[in-house]
């Protein structure tokens, strides 16, 4: 580096030989130390001294900014993105939290429940009965909860593969029952469904008739169906878990539909079938 001895301006360009400022040769630097450190008067020489520590000390710094620019700028970066990560992570556990706290019907379990044995068979124990009567409870319980949250796979696997009686019809295939919750849940924003009032009769301990009152409300933004009607169902017990064999109506007390129906329709003899 070379240094103006007039002014002290220092220059990085070995080829330059006189200062820009007021035109007098430059110097290397350490040689104007050197000379600095043998004049006689101390302070002038401390004060040569200095200037050129000081200049140098200045090109240093100034070479020093950009650097740390660049390290103000990561840092700030680095923030941005802590700041946009922590949104994002707040934004996912609210999500989560909306989607576990979302309204979905539990199974409620019939209070009013009686059994009984076909012939006054005393065969099965008070013990055992007790028993199979809480099981359907629940089984039905369960299985109007799953329709009610249109878990189309867990009110599915009630039924038995094939049924012997599906409301008018015969041997109807489980697939039967799928299109027909498919076109009600389809057709119906919210679900519905509660069951009252069992009465089980026991063929055996795998075998029982029930017979019981069941009420829906079904809705959407242009229609609505409410209804209630006295079903019956057959239920086997397969694998430790009871199962729907057969399923149809036995009265209808009311069924009230917003939607116009067709002359051919009659509602008073059964369930229609999108809303079974």
């Amino acid at each position: 580096m070379k240094v103006c001895p007039k002014c002290y301006s220092s220059y990085s360009d070995e080829t330059l030989n006189f200062c820009l400022t007021d035109g007098t040769a430059l110097v290397d630097a350490k040689v104007l130390r050197e000379k600095a450190s043998d004049t006689t008067n101390p302070e002038d020489a401390t004060l040569v001294d200095l200037s050129i520590l000081n200049l140098e000390l200045t090109n240093k710094a100034h070479t020093a900014l950009p650097t740390q620019a660049i390290k103000n700028s990561n840092r700030k970066f680095l923030f941005l993105g802590l700041i946009g990560l922590t949104v994002l992570v707040l934004g996912a556990f609210v999500l989560l939290r909306s989607r576990s706290e979302s309204p979905s019907e539990q199974a409620v379990v019939p209070k009013q429940v009686g059994i009984s044995t076909k012939r006054n068979d005393n065969s099965i124990s008070p013990e055992t009965m007790e028993k199979i009567k809480n099981e359907i409870a629940e089984t039905l319980a369960n299985w109007a909860a799953t329709n009610s949250n249109k878990n189309l796979e867990a009110h599915l696997a009630f039924y038995t593969d094939t049924l012997e009686i599906y409301y008018t019809e015969s041997n109807k295939d489980k697939n039967h029952v799928r299109a027909d919750r498919i076109r009600a849940y389809q057709k119906y924003d919210s679900i519905s469904i509660q069951v009252q009032n069992l009465q089980i009769s026991l063929d055996s301990e795998q075998l029982a008739m029930v017979v019981f009152d069941k009420m829906w409300v079904m809705k959407s933004p242009q229609k609505i169906s409410t209804g209630a009607v006295q079903q019956e169902m057959k239920l086997v017990k397969t694998n430790n878990r009871w199962l729907i064999a057969s399923e149809r109506d036995l009265k209808v007390y009311y069924i009230n539909n917003l939607e116009p129906q067709s002359p051919s329709s009659d509602a008073s003899q059964s369930t229609p079938s999108f809303i079974r």
